[in-house]
């Protein structure tokens, strides 16, 4: 009979935990949905504002059940992906009066899924890259001289874009192997300027500040130029390349969370804690930093050809020094080595100042000061890696 009870409390315990991971869900979801859905951006903030002296409120009066329900959410991933996935899917239905916001959260998922790749050379290796807006403008580039120039389609175009960036990133890591911190990040600049240059410049190819025209990409025979009609809805153009966007960031964090975990995840670890020692123990430090840029520029390779595709236009002045910070501050708000945690961070780099946009000159300075009291209270970033506060804690 013992034993019996014993089953009876642990199954009710694990009911009642998942219960309230899905309950939380489910409110941070409709507070989200509702921020978004919100047409006043005064009421907007006044909601933001009132959630987070909400969960201050309970932290400091009641953090036994604050502890219990970041517990819950930890433990129960596979309701936390459910959920969300569920809530995403169903944001073009809710927001189809507002196309607008359907293409500020595909531009979330497109540098989401780029902060994925600078994810791996800030968060796992450690390598400070402020020329990675320089990989993103070669592949949003390669993408669009593929399918203008020489008649390719959308889908063929995003594997030539992925492999051009991949050799790209095999020759920027070979030139970064001599080099580590601040030189490194001086060599990325370089690197990024250089291919800025080159695309104002080159004017036989990249047409230069006349830009390109991308043409949008057909899906067996849909295009999405066109809206998604499903018979009881219709669903505005821009709902194509949001579920796209969607698809890729899905597939980019599997990818990211599979490496994070494997043999290749753990050597970039070591490389970053320790990169003498790491070679002591028989791994090829400059061969791996060579791979970590390549798989980076993978990353960013996608994600440009899906911000040319997306955006139908691109010229110089898009991938400047200010997009590679963006992405930095993205991965540093998230919480660098997390690899879900960047996408937050990009939510909250592309969709806040959006919502300020009536403050006008304004806004700049309130969305400074917004990361300011974000990065003093949480410095690890807001959701921080387990593994780099070890880190730090070990010194």
């Amino acid at each position: 009979m013992s034993a019996l009870r014993k089953t009876r409390v642990a199954s009710t315990s694990v009911a009642s935990s998942a219960l309230l991971c899905a309950g939380a869900m489910t409110v941070i979801w409709g507070a989200t949905i509702t921020f978004l859905m919100i047409h006043n951006e005064y009421l907007s903030i006044l909601l933001a504002a009132v959630s987070i002296g909400t969960i201050e409120a309970i932290r400091r009066f009641v953090p036994n059940s604050l502890n219990s329900i970041t517990q819950s959410v930890a433990n129960r991933s596979e309701i936390v992906v459910g959920v969300s996935l569920v809530a995403l899917v169903a944001l073009p239905f809710l927001l189809q009066s507002n196309a607008y916001w359907i293409h500020i959260l595909t531009m979330v998922f497109i540098f989401g899924f780029a902060a994925q790749g600078l994810n791996i050379h800030l968060g796992e290796i450690g390598a400070i890259n402020v020329g990675y807006a320089g990989f993103f403008a070669i592949g949003a580039y390669s993408a669009s001289i593929i399918m203008v120039d020489y008649g390719s389609t959308f889908w063929m175009s995003l594997i030539y874009a992925t492999a051009i960036c991949w050799f790209t990133g095999l020759l920027v890591g070979a030139c970064t192997i001599r080099t580590t911190g601040d030189y490194l990040s001086l060599v990325t600049l370089g690197f990024g300027l250089i291919v800025y240059q080159l695309a104002v410049n080159m004017t036989w190819l990249t047409h230069g500040t006349d830009g390109v025209h991308v043409p949008k990409p057909q899906f067996f025979g849909h295009g999405f130029d066109r809206p998604i009609d499903l018979g009881f809805v219709h669903l505005p153009k821009e709902s194509n390349f949001y579920f796209l966007g969607l698809l890729c960031l899905v597939l980019a964090m599997l990818v990211s969370h599979r490496m994070t975990k494997s043999w290749i995840g753990r050597t970039w670890a070591a490389m970053r804690q320790d990169p003498l020692g790491a070679g002591c123990f028989g791994i090829n430090v400059p061969i791996m930093q060579v791979l970590s840029f390549a798989f980076g520029a993978a990353f960013a390779g996608v994600a440009g050809a899906l911000y040319a595709g997306e955006i139908g236009f691109i010229e110089p002045g898009e991938f400047t020094i200010f997009m590679s910070i963006t992405l930095i501050c993205m991965v540093i708000l998230g919480g660098m080595g997390n690899w879900w945690g960047v996408v937050i961070g990009a939510f909250i780099m592309i969709v806040v100042p959006e919502k300020l946009r009536d403050f006008q000159e304004m806004r700049y300075f309130l969305y400074g000061i917004v990361l300011l009291v974000i990065l003093i209270h949480r410095p690890y970033g807001l959701f921080a890696s387990t593994r780099r506060k070890f880190e730090k804690l070990i010194g």
